[in-house]
Protein backbone atom coordinates (compact mmCIF):
# COMPACT_ATOMS: atom_id res chain seq x y z
CA UNK A 1 0.00 0.00 0.00
CA UNK A 2 1.68 3.26 -1.01
CA UNK A 3 2.05 6.04 1.65
CA UNK A 4 3.88 9.30 0.04
CA UNK A 5 4.38 12.10 1.97
CA UNK A 6 2.43 15.17 1.80
CA UNK A 7 5.31 16.23 -0.74
CA UNK A 8 5.27 12.89 -3.04
CA UNK A 9 2.75 10.87 -4.87
CA UNK A 10 2.73 7.81 -6.09
CA UNK A 11 2.62 7.62 -10.00
CA UNK A 12 2.05 4.02 -12.64
CA UNK A 13 3.65 3.97 -15.97
CA UNK A 14 0.23 3.52 -17.51
CA UNK A 15 -0.28 7.59 -16.56
CA UNK A 16 1.07 8.77 -18.64
CA UNK A 17 0.12 6.26 -21.31
CA UNK A 18 -3.38 7.50 -20.84
CA UNK A 19 -2.41 11.36 -20.99
CA UNK A 20 -0.90 12.64 -17.84
CA UNK A 21 2.11 15.09 -18.13
CA UNK A 22 3.46 17.20 -15.05
CA UNK A 23 3.06 19.55 -13.87
CA UNK A 24 -0.95 18.67 -13.95
CA UNK A 25 -3.24 21.51 -14.20
CA UNK A 26 -4.78 22.70 -10.90
CA UNK A 27 -7.48 22.07 -11.99
CA UNK A 28 -6.79 17.96 -11.34
CA UNK A 29 -5.83 19.08 -7.77
CA UNK A 30 -8.53 20.29 -7.22
CA UNK A 31 -11.04 17.42 -8.53
CA UNK A 32 -8.96 14.96 -6.50
CA UNK A 33 -9.79 17.54 -3.33
CA UNK A 34 -13.71 17.50 -3.59
CA UNK A 35 -13.57 13.89 -4.31
CA UNK A 36 -10.74 13.35 -1.09
CA UNK A 37 -8.27 10.94 -3.65
CA UNK A 38 -4.61 10.94 -3.94
CA UNK A 39 -3.29 10.30 -7.00
CA UNK A 40 -2.45 6.85 -6.68
CA UNK A 41 -5.94 6.12 -6.53
CA UNK A 42 -6.90 7.19 -9.62
CA UNK A 43 -6.90 5.02 -12.48
CA UNK A 44 -5.16 5.31 -15.84
CA UNK A 45 -9.11 6.30 -17.37
CA UNK A 46 -9.56 8.43 -14.79
CA UNK A 47 -6.99 10.83 -16.21
CA UNK A 48 -7.89 9.96 -19.52
CA UNK A 49 -11.51 11.33 -18.73
CA UNK A 50 -10.12 14.35 -16.98
CA UNK A 51 -8.05 15.65 -19.63
CA UNK A 52 -10.46 15.21 -22.12
CA UNK A 53 -13.26 17.51 -19.78
CA UNK A 54 -10.25 19.87 -19.31
CA UNK A 55 -9.61 19.81 -23.14
CA UNK A 56 -13.48 20.10 -23.72
CA UNK A 57 -13.61 23.11 -21.85
CA UNK A 58 -10.19 25.02 -23.26
CA UNK A 59 -11.46 23.96 -26.68
CA UNK A 60 -15.25 25.48 -25.94
CA UNK A 61 -12.82 28.76 -24.23
CA UNK A 62 -14.63 28.27 -20.35
CA UNK A 63 -12.88 28.04 -17.67
CA UNK A 64 -11.84 24.69 -16.09
CA UNK A 65 -14.40 24.36 -13.40
CA UNK A 66 -14.68 21.31 -10.81
CA UNK A 67 -18.32 22.43 -10.31
CA UNK A 68 -19.13 21.69 -14.07
CA UNK A 69 -16.50 18.52 -13.55
CA UNK A 70 -19.11 17.25 -10.56
CA UNK A 71 -22.03 18.26 -12.23
CA UNK A 72 -21.36 15.04 -14.83
CA UNK A 73 -19.09 13.06 -12.90
CA UNK A 74 -19.20 11.48 -9.56
CA UNK A 75 -17.65 8.43 -7.70
CA UNK A 76 -18.73 5.42 -6.80
CA UNK A 77 -17.67 3.09 -4.85
CA UNK A 78 -16.29 -0.19 -5.61
CA UNK A 79 -17.17 -2.96 -3.24
CA UNK A 80 -14.30 -6.02 -2.87
CA UNK A 81 -16.06 -8.95 -4.57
Amino acid sequence: MPRPEPYEAVVFCDFFEAGMRFPCEDFVGEVMQRFNLQIHQLTPNAFARLGVFAMALKMSRCALSVNTFTHYYETHLQKKV
